[in-house]
C-alpha cells in the first residue's frame, strides 16, 4: 500500500506521517517512511550548487520550468525505491509526492507538458491524505516554527498551491482533511481508518 501526506507548508504532514509510521508497527505493518526531493539530498545539492554557478557565470536566472523538469526525472527514478518495497509487502508512506510537485510548480508557474508526462508515469499512491487549512493559519505555524521562513512559504506562493491541491483532490483516492476545525486526535482517526480499510486489516 502506498500512501501519500500532501498539503502546504504548516499543514501537518510530516506530524501526521509519523503518527500513521507508529500506527502501522502497532499493527505489524511493515513500512517504510520516505521524502522525495529532501532538501539536503545529494541530488538536491547538485542541482542547487549547478543552478548557482549558471547563474553567476550566465549572469541569468536558470529558468524555473527547466529546474521542474529535473526535479520531475529525480522523482520518477525513484519509483524504484518504492515499487522494491511495495513487492516487499511494506507500506510506504510518502511525505509529498508528485502532487506536491503539481502544486509548487503551478505556483511558480514553472510546469510543462514535459513535466506533466514524467510524473504521470509515476507511481498513483492508494490513499492520498490532502492537510488542508487556510495560508494564514499555515503561515501563523510556520512563524511558531521560530526558523527563517524557507523559498515556498510566502503567502502568493501557498495560496496559489493550496489551490492547485484543490483542483486535484477530485481524484477519487484522495481523502481531504481540515487541519483547522478537525482536533489532533481526531485526524489521527480518520488516518488510522482510512489505513484500516485499505490494508489487509480490513477483513
Amino acid at each position: 500500500m502506498l500512501v501519500a501526506f500532501c498539503g502546504i507548508d504548516g499543514a501537518g504532514k510530516t506530524t501526521f506521517l509519523e503518527y500513521a509510521h507508529k500506527w502501522c508497527e502497532e499493527n505489524s505493518l511493515g513500512v517504510q517512511a520516505f521524502r522525495p526531493l529532501r532538501p539536503k539530498s545529494d541530488f538536491m545539492n547538485l542541482l542547487n550548487d549547478t543552478v548557482d554557478k549558471y547563474e553567476k557565470e550566465l549572469s541569468q536566472k536558470f529558468p524555473l520550468k527547466y529546474r521542474a523538469v529535473l526535479q520531475a526525472f529525480e522523482v520518477l527514478q525513484q519509483n524504484s525505491v518504492i515499487e522494491k518495497w511495495l513487492d516487499e509487502g511494506s507500506v510506504v508512506l510518502l511525505d509529498r509526492w508528485i502532487y506536491s510537485h503539481y502544486a509548487y510548480s503551478s505556483a511558480y508557474d514553472s510546469g510543462s507538458e514535459v513535466m506533466e508526462f514524467i510524473l504521470e508515469k509515476c507511481i498513483k499512491p492508494d490513499i492520498i491524505f490532502l492537510f488542508d487549512l487556510p495560508v494564514e493559519e499555515a503561515l501563523k505555524r510556520i512563524e511558531k516554527r521560530g526558523k527563517m521562513r524557507g523559498r515556498n512559504e510566502k503567502h502568493t506562493i501557498l495560496t496559489a498551491a493550496r489551490k492547485e491541491f484543490l483542483r486535484r483532490s477530485t481524484e477519487d483516492n484522495f481523502v481531504i482533511i481540515d487541519t483547522v476545525n478537525n482536533s489532533y486526535d481526531e485526524i489521527c482517526e480518520i488516518i488510522a481508518k482510512e489505513l484500516s480499510e485499505k490494508s489487509f486489516l480490513k477483513g
